[in-house]
């Protein structure tokens, strides 16, 4: 698993997903997160799985932990640009609390609407 991340002007963040996110790379993206959360005032994330080509349920299960932990805070998480095959199944798990956007230019529109 690598990230990257970008932060925009306007307080959005977009965090590039890449390889696989499952057990054990689970403390990767968390080591990642929780300080990217904590040190920065976002007003969104956007997490980009261009090149995220595989998912399990402990990867499911940190997306929704750490969309839950933002919506605490007030910042919403979105996803985009996440393949068919893991789409499905995001979809199915995560369908009703992040939405799924098919590109990054959709899913900044859509956040622009929160703030």
């Amino acid at each position: 698993m690598q990230l990257s991340h970008m932060i925009h002007n306007n307080g959005v963040c977009v965090v590039s997903l890449s390889g696989e996110l499952e057990s054990d790379t689970a403390m990767v993206f968390e080591d990642y997160m929780r300080p990217l959360i904590k040190a920065h005032q976002l007003k969104a994330i956007i997490f980009n799985g261009q090149d995220l080509y595989y998912i399990d349920s402990s990867g499911m299960l940190l997306l929704f932990d750490t969309a839950k932990t933002c919506f605490v805070q007030g910042i919403p998480c979105v996803l985009c640009n996440i393949s068919k095959g893991v789409s499905r199944i995001l979809d199915r798990v995560l369908g009703s609390h992040m939405r799924i956007f098919s590109n990054e230019s959709d899913a900044l529109e859509h956040l622009y609407y929160y703030y």
